[in-house]
Formats: C-alpha cells, sequence, structure tokens
C-alpha cells in the first residue's frame, strides 16, 4: 500500500472560473433571492485556470454564457467549452450585481489574488488570508460584506443617447461639500445624498429619453423619464446674428464658456463664488436645484426663483405651466394667459372644441363642456357625447347626405343649414387621422357594392369634413349565376366523360397487345425445337406424397 498525500492534478490551477460562471448565469438553480446582495465566497489555495487552457484536452469552444449545470447540479459539458476569460467573469460579475470574496490560504498566491483584484475586479471583489484549518472564515466573510456594504456607486448608461452627458455629485464626507463623483467609499452609519447633473450636448432628436440610474451592488434602479419642452427650431434663423467672444451662437443667443457671461460671453465672472447662490449661511447652493453661474442661480427643470427654491407646476406633456403660449411661472405659481386657467394653465376657456358645428348644443346637449373637452353623462360617450348604447346621433344626422353626395360624385353637400366636405381616403390614413367614432353604410351603383366607412373631424371653420374610405365589389344577378353554376357542371361532367372515353381504349389497346404477344410466343416455340420455357415449376414430393 502506497500512502500519498496529492488529492489533485499535479499543476497548481484549479477550475474556480468555471465554477464561478455557472453560479453567475444559473440563477433559478443557485436559487438566488431576487433583491438580496449576491457574494460568491471562494476559498483556494490554488491559482485559476483561464481562458485556452481548456485545449489540453480539446475543449476549444468560448462559453456562451447560458447555463451548463443539470438538476443535481453537475456540468453537462465539462470537456466541451474552454474555461472563461478573466474579462468575461468581469463582465457578468457587473451584469448580475455579485461580488466575491477570495479567501486565500497560500501566502505566496495572496498577492496574485490582490493584483487580479486591484488591476480588474477593482470594486467587485475581496480578498483576505485563509488560515490554516479556515478558522477565520467567518471573519473573513464579514469584513467582505461589510467592505461592500459600506461602498456606494452609481451609473447610468448612456450608450444610445450620445448627446447627454451625466455627471455624479456627492458630498461623502459630510463636509457640506459636493464633489464630483460617482462612488463614495466607506460610508459609515449616516446617509449620502447624490446629485445627478445631466447636460444635453446637442439638439435633442426626440421629444422624450428614458434612463436607469443604477446602483452597482443592489437590484435597485431609479427610472427618469426625460421630457423636453421643444426641439430646436431655429435652423433656418434669419436674425441677427451675434459675434460671441468666448461661447458659441445658437439660436439667435450667445451660449457662454464656463466663467464668462453676457449677451456676448465678454464678462469674466467666477464661477466659483458660490455665497450668492445660497438662501441662508448654512444653506445649500441653488437649494439643491440648479448650478451657481457667474454668482446666480441658473435654475434646473422645473424650478425657479433667485434660489431655484420653487418648484413650478408641469402639464401632462411635461411643460411649465403648459408652454409660453399659456402661462407663465412666478414664485412656483401659474400666471396664465387670458385664454386659459388652472394650477398649470392647461385649461382652456373655448368650448369650440365642444361641438362640432355652430347649431349644434354643447355636447350634444349630454354632457358639460369643461376645457373645451366634453365631459359625458352615464350612457353617453364620443368626442361630443354623441354616442349612446343604441344609435350615434351625428352618423344618423349626416349619413345619407353622405351617401348621396358619394352617388353624384360630389366632395361637398349640405345638412339642414350646415356645410359638409367630403375627402376620400385609404383605410391606414383614416384611422390615423380620426379620433372621434366612425359610421358605416352601404351604397350600390349598378352591380356595384361599396362598403362606406367615414369618419368627422373637427376644424376651426363651420364646415364639417368628413374622411371617407370607399371599398367596393362588383355584384351578379341570380341569372347570371345560375348560369355560371350550370356551365360550369357542364364542364365538369363533359371532362369527367372524356377521361372514362381515353382510360377504355387504352384498355382495349393494351388487351389486343397482349393477345398478340401470345399468339407470337407461341408460333416461336413451334419454330425453334431446342427453344425452353424460362419458366421452371417446382414440386414438393412431401405434397406428392399426401396427394
Amino acid at each position: 500500500v502506497v500512502s500519498s498525500k496529492t488529492t489533485a492534478n499535479l499543476d497548481d490551477l484549479d477550475g474556480a472560473l468555471d465554477a464561478i460562471l455557472q453560479i453567475l448565469v444559473c440563477e433559478q438553480k443557485i436559487g438566488w433571492s431576487k433583491d438580496s446582495r449576491k457574494i460568491i465566497l471562494l476559498p483556494t489555495d490554488s491559482l485559476l485556470h483561464s481562458a485556452g487552457d481548456g485545449l489540453l484536452v480539446g475543449a476549444v469552444l468560448k462559453p456562451n454564457g447560458t447555463c451548463l449545470l443539470d438538476d443535481d447540479g453537475n456540468h453537462i459539458s465539462p470537456l466541451t467549452y474552454d474555461f472563461p476569460s478573466v474579462g468575461q467573469i468581469h463582465t457578468f460579475l457587473k451584469e448580475k450585481k455579485v461580488n466575491i470574496i477570495f479567501a486565500v490560504k497560500d501566502q505566496r498566491k495572496l498577492e496574485y489574488y490582490k493584483s487580479l483584484t486591484r488591476e480588474l475586479f477593482r470594486d467587485s471583489a475581496f480578498v483576505g488570508e485563509l488560515q490554516e484549518d479556515a478558522k477565520n472564515i467567518l471573519e473573513l466573510i464579514t469584513k467582505g460584506y461589510y467592505n461592500f456594504a459600506r461602498q456606494v456607486s452609481f451609473s447610468i448608461n448612456t450608450t444610445l443617447h450620445e448627446n447627454l452627458d451625466v455627471k455624479f455629485f456627492a458630498d461623502c464626507d459630510n463636509l457640506g461639500v459636493m464633489n464630483e463623483t460617482s462612488a463614495c467609499y466607506n460610508v459609515e452609519e449616516n446617509s449620502v445624498e447624490f446629485t445627478v447633473q445631466l447636460t444635453q450636448k446637442g439638439p435633442p432628436t426626440k421629444l422624450n429619453d428614458f434612463l436607469f440610474i443604477e446602483e452597482k451592488n443592489i437590484n435597485e434602479k431609479i427610472a427618469l423619464n426625460i421630457t423636453y419642452t421643444g426641439l430646436c427650431s431655429c435652423k433656418n434663423y434669419d436674425g441677427e446674428v451675434l459675434t460671441c467672444s468666448n461661447g458659441n451662437f445658437r439660436c439667435g443667443k450667445c451660449i457662454c464658456q464656463d466663467e464668462w457671461t453676457g449677451k456676448l460671453c465678454d464678462e469674466s465672472c467666477d464661477n466659483k463664488d458660490f455665497g450668492s447662490c445660497k438662501a441662508i449661511a448654512d444653506g445649500y447652493i441653488c437649494n439643491r436645484n440648479g448650478d451657481c453661474v457667474c454668482g446666480k442661480c441658473l435654475c434646473g427643470y422645473p424650478f425657479d426663483g433667485q434660489y431655484c427654491q420653487y418648484q413650478c407646476p408641469t402639464s401632462k406633456n411635461g411643460e411649465i405651466c403648459s408652454g409660453p403660449s399659456q402661462g407663465k411661472c412666478i414664485e412656483g405659481k401659474c400666471s396664465c394667459n387670458e385664454e386659459f386657467e388652472g394650477d398649470d394653465c392647461s385649461c382652456s376657456k373655448s368650448k369650440s372644441g365642444c361641438r362640432l358645428f355652430e347649431a349644434m348644443q354643447f355636447c350634444s346637449g349630454n354632457g358639460e363642456c369643461v376645457c373645451n373637452h366634453c365631459n359625458c353623462e352615464s350612457g353617453f360617450s364620443g368626442q361630443f357625447c354623441e354616442n349612446n348604447k343604441e344609435n350615434n346621433t351625428l352618423c344618423e344626422l349626416y349619413i345619407k347626405s353622405i351617401e348621396d353626395a358619394v352617388l353624384n360624385g360630389t366632395d361637398h353637400g349640405v345638412m339642414g343649414a350646415t356645410k359638409f366636405l367630403i375627402q376620400e381616403v385609404d383605410e391606414d390614413r383614416r384611422k390615423s387621422i380620426c379620433n372621434a367614432s366612425e359610421c358605416e353604410t352601404i351604397i350600390y351603383q349598378g352591380n356595384t357594392r361599396c362598403t362606406l366607412k367615414c369618419c368627422y373631424l373637427k376644424k376651426d371653420d363651420d364646415i364639417v369634413h368628413w374622411l371617407v374610405t370607399k371599398e367596393c365589389m362588383l355584384t351578379a344577378s341570380f341569372a347570371a349565376i345560375t348560369t355560371g353554376i350550370a356551365a360550369l357542371a357542364a364542364i365538369i361532367v363533359a371532362g369527367i366523360i372524356g377521361i372514362a372515353c381515353a382510360k377504355y381504349r387504352i384498355y382495349r389497346l393494351e388487351k389486343e397487345e397482349y393477345r398478340r404477344f401470345r399468339e407470337e410466343a407461341k408460333s416461336l416455340h413451334e419454330m425453334n425445337p431446342i427453344y425452353k420455357d424460362p419458366v421452371s415449376t417446382y414440386r414438393n414430393p412431401m405434397r406428392a406424397k399426401n396427394d
């Protein structure tokens, strides 16, 4: 019996990276909790096999990032895929928000794991020395956990938002000074406030953006729904062009560089003098709702005031006081123009949108006109409360006049004292424009049956506009249909008879051919005395005995 202390391969490398990869991608089989912190503990006294080492056993395929564990936790393709690279593990650690604790027993290899963490894993790993018999394993887990828990790091993925620049500011040490950083370390048991600054580097290409602020360790995120108050519309600007000394001319004004101000960006200022941007001695700069530029607060959306201390009301489309054409914000409250009212100036005083034509009752007499929109009574619906459960009053009112106009080939008509116009469009365009109820009717023009689908539009004038889609198909009389069916049946019967006659003729020809073959074979036998029949017959002797 030979005694040996070797229990593994003689090389000083192990496949821990492959095991870590499976832990990261097999979330359901490992049983990670959705919102918990995720930490992997790797006690080891070896170095790591990495990408390329699988060539020794013929495993050359790159790991594809899928789970390769069966229900018992065994690897289903151990000799197919190569070891993952360190970079691949780093990517999955960030994506899955998982941290690693390296508990290294061998003092000589401790520096290897520290270097690996310092150069690549950075904030995702913690390295500690594991004592003999793993006596300090719980201590290492505790230290590693608090090392991760005391780190706070935020990020925003702006890959799809090229014109958006993001900066984070934080007061990590609670000294009252916000420094540009997205992470704080060794945070004690106190709150740390972060400020996110979004800067539009170029004109927006759309009115809305959607971003997420994510923390690197915990599975939580903050959704940012960004609404731009409007796209730049001064492409063909033809006003006065200014010469900006220390800035760029945009949309009729100078956009100044840092530390410059004025109409022409020719006035120097100190952007570091924050004193005049604080409402009180120990207050925050611009109440954290704006930037201090040249001693004045430049408020962010939707704040206003000398120190950005007021928050202005915004409408559903995200505009302050529903936009300059409807109102403006003064000390956190909207001052509306004459035609509008409400907390955010979104309520129009006009009632033109509550009826289709002047002679019509507001909301068809079935509702109340509020902010230029109809609030219908119970049982009624539609833009003008024109629908009830049984019918559409406007369709009933207009449909006969529309039928007559289409049959007469005109694009206009009169219904009572109201004029209306007809525009023929395809179905896709009608559906994209109309938001009102639709009407449908059928008309006949000779042998043509047409379906009319139409909807009405409210215009500024007192003319009702109808969009009509016309779908027609030919019709036929009963006699014509009967004649056609009879002709078709006759053709089918004639075809069947023709096929039967052809098959009978072929049958007669084949029978006659076979008869001639038999006669020729018989005469050949009589003419050739050495002719032998190629057919041999064998009889079972036992059958003959029984017979």
